[in-house]
């Protein structure tokens, strides 16, 4: 039996059409697409956002514990146990920082992409408040005011006042005060000493014995608890306050949070019951999408669950590292 020709005429059209419908959506892809060295410009000048956060945060301690900003940001850096960037990652050039007053500042960068053209191709989406051109930019910024308790409001309360009251029997003294105080971080935990402000990593990999010795002394209180995961073959040490620490051959390899954690965030402020609009505007790359789990998230190393895909979503959970989370 022959073949229908009007049969033979349609399957070779539908083919072409197939074909031009490919060719479109890779002619599509390659003119979306970023350059491999205009994507290095956009990972490079996040690179340098993150690094001005970190120097944001770092002044913020320094005023609290101070009452003023640093002189200079080598100053800050060289504090006991600080680990600050405060040079170009590139160029090697100093990030530009001027005092502005006793609690406000000027920091610059030179950068080497736009921030509008970057964020409209799906690149890094650092928040309005780091949006940059091409080329030099700088941003003025306001420090914390310093804690009550702080040094720098003892002292200022001590010069004002005629006289020192006794701390009473609810009042604690300043020996009960804390010494240092917890933050989260994608490659562990950092602990900043007080009041100075400096900070020591407590770095994955970091030994059992050493993680869990300053995390008594920082916390102040022993471990709640120990339990091990055969599937992962780690341990699980638990906290007072909601906090995991995960340890395997002896060695601190990741931490985790759940819902009635408290008191604990990254250095960029995001804890649990942190917004999603927080979380995006911490300026980190975040990524969000479903799972086994929920509403997943990942800021750069630090990965947790959102109530839900809403815009009004709150963060649940946090973790870092390994924490043998069953999918």
């Amino acid at each position: 039996m022959s073949a229908d020709p009007k049969h033979d005429r349609s399957g070779r059209w539908l083919a072409v059409i197939a074909s031009v419908v490919v060719l479109a959506t890779v002619v599509a892809a390659v003119l979306v697409m970023d350059s491999p060295s205009v994507q290095r410009d956009a990972r490079l000048d996040s690179r340098r956002i993150d690094e001005l956060n970190r120097i944001v945060q770092a002044i913020d301690i320094h005023v609290q514990a101070n009452d003023t900003v640093p002189p200079d940001l080598a100053t800050l850096a060289a504090q006991p146990g600080q680990q600050l960037s405060i040079v170009d990652p590139v160029t090697g050039t100093a990030y530009g920082y001027t005092v502005d007053g006793a609690r406000s500042y000027t920091l610059c960068a030179e950068f080497v992409t736009d921030t509008a053209r970057v964020q409209a191709r799906g690149g890094p989406w650092n928040a309005g408040e780091w949006n940059h051109d091409v080329g030099p930019q700088c941003f003025s910024r306001t420090a914390t005011a310093p804690k009550p308790g702080s040094r720098a409001v003892a002292s200022s309360a001590a010069s004002s006042a005629p006289a020192t009251p006794e701390p009473t029997a609810s009042e604690p003294t300043a020996s009960e005060q804390p010494a240092a105080t917890l933050a989260l971080e994608g490659e562990g935990l950092r602990i900043f000493v007080l009041p100075s402000g400096s900070a020591r990593p407590v770095a994955f990999g970091t030994g059992k014995a050493e993680t869990l010795a300053m995390l008594r002394k920082v916390l102040g209180a022993a471990p709640t608890g120990e339990s091990g995961n055969s599937d992962c073959g780690a341990t699980r040490v638990r906290w007072p306050g909601g906090l995991a620490t995960w340890f395997a051959d002896d060695a601190f390899v990741g931490w985790s949070l759940g819902p009635d954690g408290s008191g604990l965030s990254t250095v960029d402020g995001i804890a649990i019951g942190s917004t999603r609009a927080a979380l995006e505007g911490g300026g980190t790359v975040v990524e969000i999408a479903p799972s086994s789990l929920g509403t997943e998230f990942s800021a750069g190393q630090v990965a947790g669950l959102l109530d839900s895909a809403g815009p009004d979503a709150r963060v649940t959970h946090l973790w870092a590292g390994r924490t043998c989370i069953a999918r």
